[in-house]
């Protein structure tokens, strides 16, 4: 009895311990893949840097590398504070948790990303996903340039639903501000004209030969 529980649990130590170096080799590839594309969205911007879409052939599939100017995107560090209003009001953070952010920020203290958010607001972890399609941490902007905003960026600042042709007319004036022209979010994603896509990091380019600034 002693030995067939002994060696019950030496199996289940030895398949967690697989698991885990599983889990691991997925992260790892995951992360070599993120950095590759990464790489090759700076080569493409060195090359073109008018182009915000690069079809690409990954994986024997044919794919696009989309990039959104931060610049298009809500500043947690640098935002205008009604502006950072609105999008607490739309992640429902708690006003204890706005009030952690503005000490924060009132000791020009910086979140370095997204996820620094969620955990100095309590902001829910589900959250990270619109957070991620609205948000920044590298813009250094008050406001949104209105012309590259993305859709969430755009609902937000508006308080609005609708497309993006129609959001970007209500944008108050006071959440204007002006593109990077340097720094962008990129995303891979299917050329099949399907809505997903997948964040990969962020990079800075500005035309030479640029750099990775964060990864997923």
């Amino acid at each position: 009895m002693v030995i067939t529980a002994l060696f019950a649990v030496t199996q289940k130590r030895l398949l967690a311990r697989h698991s885990g170096d599983a889990a691991d080799r997925i992260v790892l590839a995951n992360m070599v893949e993120a950095t590759a594309l990464l790489r090759l969205a700076l080569r493409l911007r060195a090359n073109d840097a008018t182009a915000v879409s690069y079809d690409i052939e990954w994986a024997d599939k044919r794919m696009q590398l989309n990039l959104q100017d931060v610049g298009g995107l809500i500043d947690l560090n640098t935002a205008n504070p009604d502006l950072l209003s609105r999008l607490a009001d739309d992640l429902k953070v708690s006003h204890d948790g706005m009030r952690d952010l503005r000490e924060w920020r009132r000791l020009s203290l910086r979140l370095l990303s997204l996820q620094d958010f969620v955990r100095l607001t309590g902001a829910a972890p589900d959250s990270l996903e619109r957070l991620r399609s609205a948000a920044t941490v590298h813009s250094g902007r008050p406001g949104i340039d209105i012309a590259s905003a993305s859709l969430s960026a755009l609902e937000i600042a508006t308080g609005s639903s609708g497309t993006d042709e129609e959001l970007r007319r209500h944008v108050p004036s006071v959440f204007s501000s002006q593109p990077t022209g340097t720094i962008f979010d990129v995303y891979l994603a299917a050329d099949d004209g399907s809505s997903f896509a997948a964040y990969l990091g962020t990079i800075a380019s500005d035309g030479g030969s640029g750099r990775i600034l964060e990864m997923r």
